[in-house]
């Protein structure tokens, strides 16, 4: 159950930022915040939707990965096969809350401050899962090693 309210609450997020980048491009292009030669304001909508994209393809695969069939499964192998699936695990993680991040110190200025704490939010529930997942992963490789 865990493992699809994850997946859930991902989609609900990634979902919901992207709606926030959407709307304040909007907003302050029809506040006339850009120039009129402006243009290229489909650039920063289309960098972070694709940022977004890339979001949702680095955090789903971790409830996958971080399930607890998956863990157990993990018992079973040796080390270095431990090592081959969970260092993806922790690169996903750590370079999902580099983007949010990045994402969220470059919008901090007062137009945009929409979008910086859509990503600041979505950072917390990110870290929040990683340490939820490496805890997990932790104890039941350590109930491993020392079988009491």
């Amino acid at each position: 159950m865990t493992m699809l309210l994850r997946i859930v609450i991902t989609i609900i997020c990634i979902a919901s930022t992207w709606r926030i980048v959407d709307h304040v491009f909007h907003r302050n292009l029809r506040a006339f915040l850009y120039p009129p030669e402006a243009d290229s304001i489909a650039i920063p909508i289309l960098t972070n939707q694709i940022l977004l994209l890339m979001l949702g393809f680095l955090v789903l695969p971790t409830a996958l990965l971080a399930n607890a069939w998956v863990v157990e499964k993990l018992n079973k192998l040796r080390l270095i096969f431990q090592l081959l699936i969970l260092i993806p695990l922790v690169g996903m993680y750590v370079i999902a809350m580099l983007i949010c991040l990045g994402m969220g110190l470059s919008s901090t200025d007062i137009d945009h401050v929409e979008i910086g704490v859509s990503y600041a939010v979505m950072l917390a529930l990110i870290a929040a899962a990683f340490t939820i997942d490496v805890k997990r992963i932790y104890c039941r490789l350590c109930k491993k090693q020392n079988p009491q």
